[in-house]
Parts: C-alpha cells; sequence; structure tokens
C-alpha cells in the first residue's frame, strides 16, 4: 500500500507535537541541565528528538527529597510527549512511544517498593501529565507549529516562544536600576 503525501505531513505534525511537549515540560520540570536542542529531524530510529545536556544525576546515589524531585521531573518530561502526541492524534502511538515508557517504567521502578506502588505512581504520574499537557496546550501547540517551520529550535528559542521578552528583562533591570 502507497503512502499519500497527507500521510507523512501528518506523522511530522505528531512527530512535533510529541517532541513539543517533551520541550515544554523539559522548560517547566527542569530540575537538572536544559536541553540544547529539540529537533523533528530523524537521527537513527527516532523522528525526532530532544537533546539533553550530559547530567550528573545518578539514581542508585541521590537519596532523599531531591532525588525524588528529580524523578518526578524527569518522568513527566519523559511522558509529556506521548502525551502531547496522544492529544492530536486521538489514541497512544504504542510504538513510537514505546522508548519513553520503558524509561519512565524504569525510573519508577527506582522510586517504589512494590507492584502495587509501581501501579499507583504510573497512574498519578499519567494524571499529571495529562493535565500538565491540558493547562500548557497553547504554548505546546506554538512550539509544534515552530517546529514545523524551522525542524530545529534551541533553548532559547523554545523559551523565547514560551515567555516572549524574556531576554529584554535586564535591560529593564538596567533601565529601572538607572532611574534610581
Amino acid at each position: 500500500m502507497r503512502k499519500s503525501k497527507s500521510d507523512g505531513k501528518d506523522m511530522l505534525k505528531y512527530v512535533a507535537f510529541h517532541e513539543a511537549g517533551h520541550a515544554v515540560a523539559y522548560c517547566y520540570f527542569f530540575n537538572g541541565p536544559r536541553f540544547k536542542h529539540v529537533t523533528i529531524k530523524p537521527k537513527g530510529s527516532a523522528l525526532g528528538h530532544v537533546l539533553g545536556r550530559p547530567s550528573i544525576w545518578r539514581p542508585d546515589e541521590d537519596t532523599g527529597v531531591r532525588f525524588f524531585v528529580r524523578l518526578r521531573d524527569r518522568i513527566i518530561r519523559t511522558l509529556a510527549g506521548p502525551e502531547a502526541e496522544r492529544k492530536v492524534r486521538g489514541r497512544y502511538n504504542q510504538r513510537g512511544a514505546s522508548d519513553d515508557w520503558k524509561s519512565v517504567a524504569d525510573l519508577v521502578f527506582h522510586m517504589a517498593g512494590s507492584e502495587r506502588q509501581v501501579n499507583a505512581l504510573m497512574r498519578y504520574f499519567d494524571v499529571v501529565t495529562e493535565e500538565f499537557i491540558e493547562f500548557r496546550w497553547h504554548k505546546i501547540e506554538a512550539v509544534a507549529s515552530a517546529l514545523l517551520e524551522r525542524t530545529t529550535l534551541s533553548y532559547k528559542e523554545v523559551e523565547q516562544i514560551l515567555c516572549p521578552g524574556l531576554d529584554q528583562i535586564p535591560e529593564i533591570v538596567t533601565i529601572a536600576s538607572s532611574i534610581e
């Protein structure tokens, strides 16, 4: 069966929303290093990706509240991609998001002590991520649209989409302090 051009455009749109979900969540749940860029250019088996910066976090060595906050942030960032894609597609992309879900399952096992706790935490993170996506949907749409136009966005470019004028704040502070 031959695929039409619209199938390819739809797939690119789904990838853009998937990666935009990850990128926007990265900006809000950033307990760790910022990402370098987000792209919808295929690389290897991935149709797109968010290229993060190296992390010094070691789940086997970290303990305490900071450990759980970092895990929470990482899990929500990971689930945000499949959830954003689901909202556009109308269903989950089982194959495309399998690496994301495997990664989340591994992280949740670090937090939980039993299968019951794992299941409860997975439900909790699903709800938190769904609500995050719903609340930030207009921002995800804006990032996805920019990805479809430019293919790759730096962290700074995503930040500008999320908070226009943010780069002008130091100038405003400088002007305000010179008035005093």
